[in-house]
């Protein structure tokens, strides 16, 4: 309805500055006869003129509702959340950054710290002594096995916060393009606009009025396609708070078991 309102009064408007446009230029004419514009005399500079001249400047940008501008930035600030969460929850299991630097969690065969304390054990394992060979085999044995636990918690851990990791590509990368769309949307509907407000004649007005109408209705439907993207934030987080939870039930197994895996000896 408001749209309609706007277009019924572009029309009036224009008939009335077609109208306008006539009488001034029987007053120039007027003035020029009588040497008037060569005397110092100021044009006539009426309202209506002054907001034909406005209206041929910048296109108008049409202004977001503040409670959606509110929801793409809480949005974004989520998404930077999400970035430096799942960034501390990997290097919590893997301290290592050039190995999350390669996309994985986990070391590879005989590069994890605990198989580098084996190679380094048997280099020291003649000052052992002979009579502790057993129990020091049984201890290179158990670093072996602790390699194996942590990689294996390692890559259940990352497992774990699956949802998290994959919020970037696909969530909100989606709702970022659509919301790209959507300003795109929104600066050919400002210009059919502009255009309307721009056009001299009745015929002018009616052809940009149905462009403009269609520009608004692409406007309307890629704006409804951002704000679905938006509501489905509170079921996202869900999915990620099960996450976090997945994951630290990983890393209390992960420690349990490799308390478990070191018997107490004596040397």
């Amino acid at each position: 309805m408001n749209e309609v309102f706007f277009i019924c009064s572009i029309v009036k408007f224009t008939k009335l500055r077609l109208i306008d446009l006539k009488e001034e230029d029987k007053e120039e004419e007027e003035m020029s006869s009588s040497g008037g514009s060569g005397g110092g005399t100021p044009q006539k500079d009426n309202g209506i003129r002054r907001l034909w001249n406005k209206m041929g400047g910048a296109v108008e940008q049409t202004k977001m509702a503040p409670d959606f501008v509110k929801n793409v930035e809480n949005y974004d600030t989520y998404k930077e959340s999400v970035d430096l969460l799942v960034d501390r929850l990997e290097i919590a299991v893997q301290q290592n950054p050039n190995i999350l630097a390669n996309s994985v969690i986990e070391c590879p065969p005989n590069e994890n710290p605990h198989e580098k304390t084996v190679a380094s054990l048997k280099i020291y394992e003649t000052y052992f002594g002979t009579d502790k060979a057993g129990a020091f085999k049984e201890l290179c044995e158990e670093n072996k096995k602790l390699a194996q636990i942590e990689r294996t918690h390692q890559i259940q851990a990352r497992k774990a916060i699956r949802h998290l990791r994959r919020f970037y590509i696909e969530e909100y990368k989606v709702a970022t393009d659509e919301r790209n769309k959507l300003n795109k949307a929104r600066e050919h509907m400002d210009l059919m606009k502009h255009e309307v407000k721009q056009a001299k004649t009745t015929e002018q007005i009616e052809k940009k009025a149905v462009l403009y109408e269609e520009a608004v209705g692409a406007f309307d439907s890629q704006a409804t396609k951002v704000i679905e993207c938006l509501s489905q934030l509170p079921t996202i987080q869900q999915a990620h708070v099960k996450d976090i939870v997945e994951y630290f039930d990983t890393i209390g197994q992960l420690h349990t078991k490799m308390s478990a895996a070191i018997a107490k000896r004596e040397f």
